[in-house]
């Protein structure tokens, strides 16, 4: 909504303007407000209003489509004005390998073609794995021909971007290898019962280690875009193809490994940039739970190379308020314990206005005596003691 409201306005030219909203689940996977994500499909909505110029095409996954169906209204459109996409059948995915080619003057092998359609039909999410098989192909081709022998060099529909990626991995120094592990778990977020998703993310949040360390996560960028594992649009990077995710066993193994942590992550992320913004708002902090469980994920020792400065602040400064609560809970329960002890002491004390009250209220029981018996003296001479 901040970043993107102005862009749902039409233009001062005349006619419509169009907008086109491509992969739409990244509302749900990347707003964690709810009000905030309702204002901005609100905000969409409003195209439908009379005299409004604003024209807005939504696309969607398939697998987010009862997530859209929570809000009445947009559920409402997407009975009316939903176009369904279905799976490429056979042809038009010999159109899609075929056709492009042509147009570049270049020429597929009929077995690569064949082979290409035999491993992607029926297959979801099969294109993205296609599309980067077949740059692969062209980069290995031979001449201006496209050959089957150069597709399975370059690991066919399924290995082409789990090799692309091990090929830059295996030339990576070991620090550079942690920052690319580290840049692309911060590109990803984790399903909370739907898919990984990719999320788009500013230069400025890779930079782990502030400044200093912009060149180096500038470096890694550069490879990977080169690899066209990731694209840069400005100080913005996004994962070239979702489809990396779960093809590449790599990284698919570190999102298993981390899937915890890196959910902590992503919550931390946006808690501690709501906390900033506004001005750093102590109301905004971690307490309780939430506190013990991101300081547990990223201890001291780990922040200054895993969290931004934002994020440091931000556990830093509830780690602060929730050491003054303690302490300020401590001296209160250490004051009433004090008053506590005075309390009993005074009133066992003896003399004191609650001892005297207690003697004066309730006098002891008398206590019946047993006559004494006659005392004799000692005899001096013979004589009975009666």
């Amino acid at each position: 909504m901040r970043t993107h409201a102005d862009r749902l306005r039409p233009t001062g030219d005349p006619g419509d303007t169009l907008v086109l909203v491509d992969q739409f689940e990244e509302v749900f996977t990347l707003c964690p407000d709810p009000r905030e994500r309702a204002r901005f499909i609100d905000l969409l909505l409003a195209a439908r209003e009379p005299g409004s110029r604003l024209r807005v095409v939504l696309g969607v996954r398939a697998d987010f489509y009862g997530r859209c169906l929570e809000h009445p209204e947009l559920a409402r459109v997407l009975r009316d004005a939903a176009v369904p996409v279905p799976v490429m059948d056979r042809e038009e995915l010999r159109e899609a390998v075929v056709k492009p080619a042509v147009a570049r003057g270049l020429t597929v092998e009929r077995a690569l073609t064949a082979q290409l359609v035999e491993e992607v039909a029926g297959e979801p999410g099969g294109l993205p794995l296609l599309s980067h098989a077949l740059l692969e192909t062209w980069r290995r081709r031979f001449g201006r021909t496209l050959t089957l022998r150069a597709y399975e060099a370059a690991g066919g529909v399924r290995g082409a971007i789990a090799q692309t990626a091990e090929d830059l991995y295996a030339g990576l120094s070991d620090g550079q290898a942690r920052l690319v592990r580290r840049v692309l778990l911060r590109l990803i977020a984790p399903g909370e019962g739907t898919a990984d998703t990719c999320r788009p993310v500013e230069r400025a949040e890779l930079r782990t280690h502030g400044p200093r360390s912009a060149d180096a996560v500038d470096t890694v960028l550069e490879r990977l875009a080169r690899a066209r594992l990731v694209t840069l649009d400005g100080d913005t990077v996004h994962l070239a193809h979702e489809a990396l995710i779960t093809a590449w066993p790599r990284l698919r193994g570190r999102i298993e490994e981390d899937r915890h942590r890196l959910r902590i992550l992503r919550r931390l992320t946006e808690a501690a940039e709501a906390w900033h913004e506004p001005g750093r708002e102590p109301g905004a902090l971690y307490r309780g739970t939430r506190l013990a469980e991101a300081a547990e994920a990223f201890a001291p020792a780990d922040r200054d190379r895993e969290l931004t400065a934002t994020e440091r602040d931000f556990l830093a400064a509830g780690t602060a308020t929730h050491s003054r609560e303690r302490r300020r809970l401590r001296g209160l329960v250490g004051s009433v314990s004090v008053l506590l002890v005075l309390t009993l002491v005074a009133g066992a004390w003896p003399g004191s206005s609650t001892a005297r009250a207690s003697a004066g209220s309730s006098p002891p029981p008398p206590v019946a005596r047993r006559p004494r018996p006659p005392v004799c003296a000692p005899p001096t001479r013979a004589r009975r003691c009666g």
